[in-house]
């Protein structure tokens, strides 16, 4: 059976060092299965917690999803 959109749960942790993704499924019985997880450093687009470059930012989190 093909999942569905709303049978996938992204979690996204953006920090000051690093970027990361969890992709998970939830199947026909209701239980979450992990099925990609992806990091990337922020690469100073970061600083105590404030987005100082989006660009950056954003291909950090590019990365860390491929």
């Amino acid at each position: 059976m093909k999942p569905r959109e709303d049978d996938l749960i992204v979690g996204i942790d953006i920090g000051s060092s690093k970027i990361v993704v969890a992709v998970s499924e939830i199947d026909d019985n209701g239980n979450i299965n992990i099925i990609g997880v992806g990091k990337s450093d922020s690469k100073g687009g970061i600083k105590n917690g404030v987005i100082v470059n989006i660009e950056t930012v954003v291909a950090s989190l590019i990365a860390a999803t491929d």
